[in-house]
């Protein structure tokens, strides 16, 4: 019995090794690729590939925009990235959900003209912002739609509203936007790059640790802080950071944390005492 163990002991350590070491390597690589390949959406943001100029049209999220036409049969509202406050009258179920609603003057009748959207996308150097309804136009063929062209203008303020350009037979409405807030800018990559580092550092520690933990506790049976892997060198680390915590801390000019003098040395004795003790020492020697 004992040569069996002594046999087979090596091989399971030696597998429970090759095991986590294998692991660590695919989990990494895995976190590593999912962070390149599927980047989180930015919220009502977009960032042209070409020109690396990047856009962001949160700070139009400033409530309701309300835009009267002219020459047209309609007033509307419209929101940028975020539901209508005020929806209106149209159907309940939309009301979650509603970026643009019209009203046509002839007839009182409201409309769902589009759903919010918070993605704005980039074609032929233009920025655009598409809402798009459930909701049926005339014919059976067509939902109403709501485009939004948006206008780099650094001579408007920032309250400026959009304006309505074109209705095309009263299913798409064709709106423009000049704003300062369209404007682009440069993007930096550094903090992508800075994030996709730690949260892979953070997974292979991760798996280090629980592997490790798992590793001793089959294998050595192990309990306690020596569950944890190579658990001396990090208790080493730890009191060399304390040490060396205490250390600075010392070199503070605050009385609480200088070090205090024990009693009963030269320095708290008379001038004459301690001139005593030294000359009844060099006497014996």
């Amino acid at each position: 019995m004992i040569q069996c163990e002594s046999f087979y002991l090596p091989l399971v350590r030696n597998f429970f090794k090759t095991s986590i070491f294998w692991l660590c390597i695919y989990t990494t690589l895995y976190a590593y690729v999912k962070a390149e390949d599927s980047p989180e959406k930015p919220f009502c943001k977009v960032t042209d590939a070409n020109s690396s100029l990047y856009y962001d049209l949160s700070g139009l999220k400033t409530g309701d925009w309300k835009i009267e036409s002219k020459g047209f049969d309609y007033n509307f509202r419209l929101s940028v990235c975020e539901v209508l406050k005020d929806p209106g009258n149209v159907r309940p179920k939309d009301k979650d959900k509603l970026g643009v609603w019209g009203k046509k003057i002839s007839d009182g009748k409201e409309y769902n003209l589009g759903y919010f959207s918070t993605t704005p996308y980039l074609k032929d150097d233009m920025l655009f912002l598409i809402y798009e309804s459930n909701e049926y136009c005339g014919t059976e063929q067509f939902y109403h739609t709501s485009l939004i062209r948006f206008i780099c203008d650094q001579t408007v303020d920032k309250t400026n509203p959009p304006k309505l350009i074109n209705v095309f037979n009263d299913c798409a409405f064709w709106f423009e936007w000049r704003t300062p807030i369209a404007c682009p800018t440069k993007i930096v990559n550094s903090q992508s790059a800075i994030s996709v580092f730690f949260t892979i550092l953070g997974i292979a520690l991760a798996v280090y640790f629980i592997g490790g933990v798992i590793y001793n506790r089959i294998v050595y049976n192990a309990s306690g802080v020596r569950q944890i892997p190579h658990w001396e060198f990090w208790r080493d680390a730890l009191d060399f950071i304390k040490d060396m915590f205490l250390i600075i801390l010392a070199q503070c000019p605050i009385p609480f944390f200088q070090p205090r003098r024990r009693p009963g040395n030269y320095r708290n004795l008379p001038r004459d005492e301690e001139h005593i003790l030294i000359d009844e020492q060099f006497e014996e020697h």
